[in-house]
């Protein structure tokens, strides 16, 4: 029997949303362009991913405002808009609940890391970057 085409179809939608952090992802929107009832997505979304749509979209906007604040110095309300947050309010909020920390807080530790340090790319920078499977190290 084949595997169906959800859980590669999902992986592309994953891909996508990491690419496109500051597109729309409502559940609405994102199950219209799996074809799906925003129910019926939802629920297939986290069977096959362990997390809900909404924490993934929110764990990838972390990623990329992650990234913006390591390797530029955008201010932060641009990074905001970059990733995909409506203001700096939210993604200050969503940085303390995921991360435990302020996004000025987080560019600040990278600022001052020593020259070897920043040769090293983060996870986050990585994941932005250069993967776009599922994430297993983020927890649920």
């Amino acid at each position: 029997m084949r595997k169906p085409l959800i859980p590669h179809a999902l992986r592309q939608m994953q891909a996508w949303i990491m690419d496109h952090p500051a597109e729309d992802f409502r559940i609405e929107a994102i199950a219209e362009r799996m074809a799906m009832s925003p129910r019926n997505f939802a629920r297939v979304f986290l069977t096959e991913t362990g997390m809900t749509p909404a924490k993934f979209v929110a764990r990838a906007r972390i990623d990329a405002a992650r990234y913006y604040l390591e390797s530029t110095e955008l201010p932060i309300e641009t990074v905001a808009e970059k990733s995909g947050f409506r203001d700096p309010e939210r993604m200050r909020r969503t940085f303390h609940r995921l991360l435990g920390v302020s996004a000025q807080n987080y560019r600040a530790r990278f600022k001052s890391a020593t020259r070897h340090d920043l040769k090293r790319k983060s996870k986050a920078t990585a994941r932005f970057r250069h993967s776009h499977a599922p994430r297993s190290d983020w927890e649920t």
